[in-house]
């Protein structure tokens, strides 16, 4: 009897100490994104979400032209569950973002121009606390994309999201 008990320990014994190293086992929260000469910044993760709040586009180029002024007014809120939503006045248009290991921050918006030119991955370039920027991950399209940390207090993270 004490050896069939033994054998169903040893098994059992395993399989709890697999469960409390794979619980405690946390994936890094930060990357050091490299992607400009010089440029070693390190980010979250999520640039936006660990700091919440409202964001505007501060600076948007397409092939060397500026579409900054296309995107005046703009409110971006970008929740911890994965959604944000573009606000204009008191149009609220919703999406997804997600951020993956390879430094692309993906964003999804629905179909209203302009923010179509939004929807899409971006290599991320830089971020901090107050800002982030992003480039066009196919080169060839030379665009580049700068959100900035609205100052104004309102924004962040409802609750229920």
């Amino acid at each position: 009897m004490k050896k069939a008990l033994y054998y169903l320990a040893i098994p059992a014994l395993a399989i709890i100490i697999g469960a409390i190293t794979m619980k405690g086992c946390k994936k890094e929260e930060t990357t050091t994104v490299s992607n400009s000469p010089g440029n070693n910044t390190i980010i979250p993760v999520s640039p936006i979400v660990t700091t919440g709040g409202s964001w505007h586009i501060s600076y948007f180029y397409i092939n060397g032209k500026d579409h900054t002024a296309d995107y005046n007014g703009y409110a971006f809120a970008f929740y911890h569950n994965g959604e944000m939503t573009a606000t204009i006045t008191d149009v609220i248009t919703g999406g997804m973002w997600s951020y993956d290991n390879h430094n692309i921050f993906h964003i999804r918006l629905d179909n209203t121009p302009p923010l179509t030119s939004l929807s899409k991955g971006w290599l991320v370039v830089s971020g901090t606390g107050s800002e982030f920027d992003l480039q066009d991950q196919v080169t060839e399209n030379n665009q580049v994309l700068h959100f900035t940390k609205d100052a104004s207090p309102g924004g962040g993270i409802p609750t229920g999201m």
